[in-house]
């Protein structure tokens, strides 16, 4: 076959997931960390002993360029009594630093993490891949979390999970969806844009697929979908947010 073959949507979904892959392998060691601390005989967790899990949130965020955060966060009243535990370390221009307890988006309460998806979703032991949503309770930016839920003897302890920050891995996923000849984008399991290879759609604007060739991506975690459309003569076709 002469010249170069034409890149199909499999391939680039398949290449977002080994995106996706490297995260979730940072993660699992994270996950790990977290069970090794759990004491033989129950499964409560202290803070002093879930320390040791600084060193792998660290080299997450600082290994990988579009982490912004990774950590534990516990399930209720299950870290040294403490009825919500986060162990969440976030870069910053100063570097990185753990998060102090996180407030609701009008700092009125505390963040009650557990009413969120992804918390929910780890209840009932299964990975998830959440948003874009504003991280309020973190960087103050459009992120996605990867999360994974910690589960020992049959017993739910929490998430561990890092945020990616979208204006970071969208510059990344730009330049995998533009290896396609037709228009993409790239939709998360809420519906809203992750991202796009044009600029008409916006990561977290919501997308209406109607009309478009989908391909499932990761669908046993960020249950993703790449759109995909010839470029001439194609219509935009995306609702308000």
């Amino acid at each position: 076959m002469t010249g170069a073959e034409k890149t199909t949507a499999g391939a680039i979904a398949s290449e977002i997931e080994a995106m996706l892959d490297g995260v979730y392998g940072h993660i699992d060691r994270l996950r790990s960390m977290v069970i090794g601390t759990v004491e033989p005989q129950h499964t409560a967790l202290s803070d002093a002993a879930l320390a040791r899990i600084e060193g792998v949130a660290r080299d997450l965020v600082t290994t990988i360029p579009w982490v912004g955060g990774a950590g534990f966060v516990a399930a209720l009243d299950t870290v040294d009594r403490e009825h919500r535990y986060w162990n969440w370390w976030m870069r910053s221009a100063e570097g990185v630093s753990r998060l102090h307890p996180p407030r609701n988006a009008s700092a009125s309460a505390e963040y009650a993490y557990e009413s969120m998806q992804w918390f929910r979703d780890g209840q009932a032991g299964m990975p998830s891949v959440f948003g874009p949503f504003v991280d309020f309770a973190g960087v103050n930016q459009l992120v996605i979390l990867c999360a994974q839920p910690v589960m020992e003897r049959g017993v739910f302890l929490g998430v561990v999970g890092a945020d990616l920050v979208i204006d970071r891995v969208e510059i990344h996923l730009v330049r995998i969806l533009r290896k396609l000849e037709d228009v993409a984008v790239l939709v998360g399991s809420s519906g809203r844009v992750v991202a796009s290879s044009l600029a008409t759609f916006a990561p977290g604007e919501r997308f209406d697929p109607a009309g478009w060739v989908v391909t499932a991506v990761d669908g046993a975690r960020a249950e993703w979908k790449l759109c995909t459309r010839p470029i001439v003569g194609s219509s935009i076709s995306h609702e308000a947010s």
